[in-house]
């Protein structure tokens, strides 16, 4: 998974689904969720099952909302959301940082490492009819 410059188009594979896969199981009875890729249908992922280790990238594999390494919470911070996965309670994380420019991987990294590759924006883009 790699970031790039924003096209919320149904052209390109930029929109993702949040999908409640348990509605109140994370911390603090926060939504545990996957997310889905409206292009391809597959879900961001992580290696194996239950916790790894930081730096740990982010893939997209078939979904399985049951798979603890496919379940995220959302953690709302100032300026947006910190993306934590239930199964390692890491941060979804930009390599190289905010500035690191397009193609910079995605990865797991500790909570509150660093400055903006942690925050997210949560956005509604409908679905076409």
């Amino acid at each position: 998974m790699s970031q790039y410059n924003c096209r919320p188009t149904t052209k390109d594979n930029q929109l993702w689904d949040l999908e409640v896969a348990d509605p109140d199981g994370g911390p603090g009875g926060a939504s545990l969720f996957v997310i889905r890729n409206r292009k391809d249908g597959l879900c961001m992922d992580l290696p194996r099952y239950g916790s790894v280790a930081a730096g740990t990238k982010v893939t997209e594999y078939h979904c399985r909302p049951a798979a603890d390494n496919q379940l995220w919470w959302l953690d709302p911070r100032s300026g947006g959301h910190w993306i934590r996965n239930a199964a390692s309670d890491l941060c979804m994380s930009v390599v190289g940082g905010s500035s690191a420019g397009n193609d910079a991987r995605l990865q797991v990294a500790r909570c509150g490492s660093g400055t903006g590759e942690q925050r997210w924006s949560v956005v509604s883009v409908v679905k076409p009819s």
